[in-house]
């Protein structure tokens, strides 16, 4: 047999040194976890550095100055 309903009495026991509040006390629910100093905001930052010189274009800047050097002195016949 399942239980439909939860067991209020149950729930009170299980929190026992933990506050109990109702759907209707809502006001005072949001009050008392404000005025709480438990849950206190905490802020983390992550820094992502990037490169100011991205390697790879510069490394296919590299190679392509330097095979299009190499057949200009080749097509020249400097080579």
């Amino acid at each position: 047999m399942q239980f439909v309903n939860a067991d209020l009495s149950l729930l009170k026991s299980l929190s026992n040194d933990n506050q109990f509040f109702q759907l209707q006390d809502f006001e005072t629910l949001k009050a008392n976890l404000l005025e709480t100093q438990v849950y206190q905001p905490i802020q983390k930052e992550k820094i992502k550095l990037k490169p100011f010189i991205d390697w790879k274009i510069l490394f296919i800047f590299l190679i392509v100055s330097l095979s299009l050097e190499w057949f200009f002195r080749k097509y020249n016949g400097l080579i």
